[in-house]
């Protein structure tokens, strides 16, 4: 699974959780700096509290390194084929009862006031008792890790942005919170940390640009590697009005050339969200290959929309918020067989029963704009919650400003 440039669909909080991968626009992946990340080396350059099992024998507070989780536990064997195919090595944990114990722990070093971005891949094994994880970092909890919305047999890429702030060493743990003896037990694999570097702009000087044109090579897959058919690539000059359409090929490729200047890019499949990006003039190349990886519309995902906020008391759509929604409106459209859960929140303050009506009018609202942009309201439930589920606590100002929000998780048609 590797990183792709940006989904349009972000919330970008220091301490976020949900499905997207790498940095935002405008940002380079750093390297990572996990060892051992994949598990490819085995048990080695990681603290742990769990013992460290050589013999495949399943016993509560143990992990093991293997490629093939079926061999370990029969349970695993339901999962092989939807959760498991195609990755290598993977961190097999039978959890411990006592929540304490940690699962996996690394320190690495950090630039002070950069953004980092964490993720880890994570499947649970059982259905009636999933397992649910805590994630730290320097001993502060991120606030609804990787419990969110539990898929069976299916793994999941979660990840958070982090602001390093004024310290230099990042301390990682990762804990298994789930205390019963039977269903406490996941794998772990693809554990990333890397910065999120701003890309440093060239100025468009023609005097200094040694081609006229670029050949761009695309490749298009999804988050498993595997190349995606009947993409809709759409490029538009930033400095012309005219648009170029394009289809990906049933190879996953294309290749195009376009005169050496920057372009908006935009990727579409059925049943994966949309990825913008920008290609940037070259001085020097006449030839770049480009990697996107799409990620897809899984049911149970969970996504929020970029400023979809609302002010203290009110469920009113600020137009911001309206052409924000317009994005969705176009995803819905694309993809007929999705469905949405709306779920609406409000922060804590004041009186619980009217912050409990106030978040039902915000998902109402967002109802009926959907609807009257043409979305079948069959395909639109939603429910309010108040101020129960916090997405990052209430202590200042700007986190009970995040909590004013609108969740939106996929339902897809079987």
């Amino acid at each position: 699974m590797k990183a792709l440039i940006l989904i349009i669909f972000i919330t970008y909080l220091s301490l976020n959780c949900c499905a997207q991968l790498g940095c935002p626009v405008g940002y380079e992946n750093g390297p990572n700096t996990i060892i051992n990340s994949n598990f490819d080396q085995g048990i080695i350059g990681f603290y742990t509290d769990y013992k460290k099992n050589k013999s495949k024998e399943w016993f509560e507070g143990s992990i093991y390194v293997t490629d093939n989780p079926g061999s370990v536990h029969n349970n695993y064997k339901l999962c092989l084929d939807t959760a498991f195919k195609g990755l290598n090595q993977l961190l097999i944990v039978d959890g411990s009862q006592d929540r304490s114990k940690i699962v996996w722990q690394q320190k690495v070093l950090v630039q002070p006031s950069t953004e980092y971005y964490f993720s880890i891949f994570f499947a649970t094994l059982l259905k009636t008792n999933p397992a649910q994880l805590e994630i730290s970092i320097n001993d502060k909890r991120l606030s609804k890790p990787f419990d969110y919305h539990y898929q069976h047999c299916k793994g999941s890429l979660f990840f958070c942005f982090w602001n390093s702030g004024q310290v230099t060493e990042a301390d990682l743990k990762i804990r298994a919170v789930t205390t019963d003896v039977m269903g406490n037990d996941f794998v772990l694999d693809n554990i990333q940390f890397f910065s999120c570097n701003k890309k440093v702009e060239i100025s468009p000087v023609i005097e200094k640009k040694k081609s006229d044109s670029i050949v761009y090579h695309f490749n298009i897959s999804n988050t498993k590697s595997q190349l995606i058919k009947n993409v809709k690539a759409l490029i538009k000059s930033a400095e012309d009005t005219f648009q170029i359409k394009s289809y990906v090929d049933s190879s996953g490729q294309f290749n195009i050339k376009l005169k050496n200047r920057p372009y908006y890019l935009s990727l579409q499949a059925q049943d994966y969200f949309k990825l913008i990006d920008t290609l940037y003039y070259s001085d020097n190349d006449t030839v770049i290959a480009k990697n996107y990886h799409l990620v897809a519309l899984d049911s149970g995902m969970v996504f929020t929309i970029k400023n979809l906020v609302f002010d203290r008391s009110s469920s009113g759509l600020s137009e911001d918020v309206k052409r924000e929604l317009g994005s969705l409106i176009e995803m819905l459209n694309d993809n007929p067989t999705i469905s949405l859960e709306i779920n609406g929140h409000t922060d804590n303050q004041g009186d619980a029963v009217k912050n409990y009506e106030l978040s039902l009018e915000r998902v109402t609202n967002v109802k009926n704009y959907l609807t009257e942009n043409g979305i079948e309201k069959k395909r639109l439930n939603g429910i309010g919650f108040g101020g129960t589920k916090p997405l990052i606590g209430y202590g200042t100002d700007e986190e009970r400003k995040a909590n004013r929000r609108v969740e939106f998780v996929i339902v897809k048609k079987k």
